[in-house]
């Protein structure tokens, strides 16, 4: 079960191997031993890479939940502390600016708990969630997908900011028609920050111009603190430049840039103790903020506007 689910999660013999600590040989004879086993095919083999056909997708959850359950035993057998692994994914600023602490305070509390953090754009977490390669993420933007399940994390405030010497600096607030004369530094349009704030200000001016474009925030607060432009992030990621007055606030009259913060995983698996432990380190985190964390269920659905 173990090299099934590895290779599953991991696409490859290679990869799998290295993971599991075994030869690549062994992993690929463990394999076959299990389809002669069952009777049946589980991976599309294309070259070096194994791809799940139905059969595998239909086992998968299953084989996944029985590993998962497997752990929490072996914890409660050695002394009741959590053990193993977390395979954990997080958008941009969510996993630069609020899961690092998070992760820390939860593995000084579990030190026999190893936590790999993944950090990508919204919909490459989906995806690595959705095809098990991720025990959960940590995401900017809702999610529909029928496999996962999606609740409300906390809420993110937007904030458009610009130089202590920009012209919006002297303003106690700013027309959103006004943002058309800017020149911006954001991240690409891909990205989840820069998609928030195309919404809510394209809906009144017809264009906003970008002159410096960058995957990286902090290169973004380097080039606006120069006088390149202003920029949008949220209030973690720029919250010690406000405080120290290198970067001022942009009150910006009828401008809404509120997003909700979301936690997936998998629905069809049991995913356990160590994960229901982590999710709830990061519940209690929400609720030190001040946000209203709603109890764990499916996001309701929302339209594009309010994404």
């Amino acid at each position: 079960m173990v090299v099934f689910d590895a290779v599953a999660r991991l696409g490859g013999v290679s990869q799998a191997a290295r993971e599991i600590a075994l030869t690549q040989s062994a992993v690929s004879m463990a394999l076959k031993e299990l389809e002669r086993n069952l009777g049946t095919q589980l991976f599309h083999r294309h070259s070096k890479k194994l791809v799940l056909n139905d059969n595998g997708k239909r086992l998968q959850p299953k084989i996944r939940s029985a590993l998962l359950s497997v752990r929490d035993v072996e914890s409660v057998a050695r002394d009741g502390g959590h053990q193993g692994s977390l395979s954990i994914g997080a958008s941009t600023t969510v996993g630069t600016y609020l899961l690092p602490d998070i992760c820390a305070d939860f593995l000084l509390d579990h030190p026999g708990v190893e936590i790999s953090l993944t950090v990508a754009k919204s919909s490459d977490v989906l995806d690595l969630v959705d095809s098990m390669a991720l025990d959960l993420g940590f995401i900017e933007s809702p999610s529909m997908r029928q496999t996962l399940r999606t609740s409300h994390w906390l809420r993110d405030d937007l904030v458009v900011f610009c130089a202590a010497r920009h012209p919006f600096a002297g303003k106690r607030r700013v027309k959103i028609q006004e943002l058309a004369e800017a020149t911006w530094c954001l991240q690409p349009i891909f990205a989840d920050v820069r998609g928030v704030l195309t919404r809510a200000v394209l809906n009144h001016v017809d264009y906003i111009r970008v002159a410096f474009e960058t995957g990286s925030i902090e290169a973004i607060k380097r080039a606006v603190i120069r006088g390149v432009g202003i920029g949008c992030q949220s209030r973690t990621s720029i919250q010690a430049e406000l405080e120290a007055g290198i970067l001022k606030e942009v009150i910006v009259d009828g401008l809404d840039l509120t997003r909700q913060i979301n936690i997936i995983y998998r629905k069809d698996i049991q995913h356990g103790e160590l994960h229901a432990a982590f999710v709830q380190r990061a519940r209690e985190f929400a609720e030190q903020r001040g946000s209203q964390v709603p109890e764990l269920r499916p996001a309701a659905r929302k339209s594009r506007r309010g994404a």
